[in-house]
Formats: C-alpha cells, sequence, structure tokens
C-alpha cells in the first residue's frame, strides 16, 4: 500500500539532486544542534559517518564547508586539546531564524494535533499512528519533544484547551 506523502517543490527537489552535499550538511546541522553548547567534538562526527554515507575523514569535510562550520581546538579537561566543530556565525544566525520561524508556527501545529486527538476515539491516538499523519500535518520532527507536554498523550488529548469550544444549544 502505497503511502501518502506532502508534496514537494519540484526546484527544491531538484537543486537537492544536483548536489546532494547540502542534504550532509543538513543532517550535520542536526546533529550538531542536539548539543547544547552548540559544539561536538569532531571525533563525534567521525563515528557518525558510515551513517551520513560518507568516506575520509570528519575533519575534512568540516573543512571544505567554512561558510557553515568552524573547526576550533578545545580543552578536554585534562590539558589536552581536542578538536571541535560548531556553527559560523552567519550559520548560527540562520539556524537561530529557522528556530524561531518554527517557534512562530507551533500554535498552529498544536491546533491541527489538537483537533486530531479530538477527532479520535477517546480522545487517544498511537504515536505510530500520529507519527503517519506527520507530514500531512505539517508537524516538525521532533514534534514529539516540541508539542507534547512531558505527560502521556492521554492525558494531553483530554484536555482540550488549543480548541475553540462551540457554542453550546439550549
Amino acid at each position: 500500500m502505497p503511502r501518502w506523502s506532502s508534496p514537494k517543490d519540484p526546484s527544491l527537489e531538484a537543486a537537492l539532486r544536483r548536489n546532494c552535499r547540502w542534504v550532509v550538511n543538513n543532517q550535520i546541522k542536526r546533529l550538531l544542534l542536539r548539543f547544547p553548547s552548540r559544539t561536538a567534538p569532531v571525533r563525534f562526527l567521525q563515528s557518525r559517518f558510515k551513517t551520513l554515507d560518507l568516506m575520509g575523514r570528519a575533519a575534512n569535510w568540516l573543512g571544505k564547508y567554512p561558510s557553515c562550520f568552524e573547526v576550533f581546538s578545545a580543552d578536554t579537561g585534562g590539558g589536552e586539546q581536542e578538536p571541535h566543530f560548531g556553527f559560523t556565525k552567519r550559520m548560527a544566525a540562520l539556524v537561530h531564524e529557522e528556530e524561531a520561524a518554527v517557534a512562530a508556527s507551533e500554535p498552529a501545529m498544536a491546533d491541527r494535533l489538537a483537533r486530531v486527538l479530538m477527532l479520535a476515539r477517546g480522545r487517544r491516538l498511537q504515536v505510530s499512528k500520529l507519527a503517519a499523519l506527520r507530514g500531512p500535518l505539517g508537524l516538525p520532527d521532533d514534534y514529539l519533544l516540541r508539542l507534547l507536554p512531558p505527560t502521556p498523550i492521554s492525558s494531553a488529548s483530554q484536555t482540550p484547551t488549543a480548541l475553540p469550544t462551540p457554542p453550546q444549544r439550549r
């Protein structure tokens, strides 16, 4: 059974097919965003290099994109210097703008998610079913962490505060 996917921009898809390296750089960006300091050891990236379908050395890859990533030495605590990498100032500004745009769209995403939960039987929905609806609803990759509270989904669905209540008829 074919899965339905959201419509894709043909010009963007063609550009990404021509230059697949930007897809890899986006994956590296997502790896780097997992760290609170937004810096990571180059050794960490090297350990993830094969999962990114890359060969060679991570430091060489980072050196090819000086507009995105900067490599620097950081003290590891024992007086030893280890190479780390992080975003450049321009890339950090771009990442900040991207996060601001996603944060601005959070209320609309939460509203769509609340509407789906209100339609579900018992106002509960399995996470696997919700993952299948992630694309059509326009939810981000980290929707479970970003939109749902730390409580279980079932209790989140039982609080319809995000939905407007219809007027009651008498």
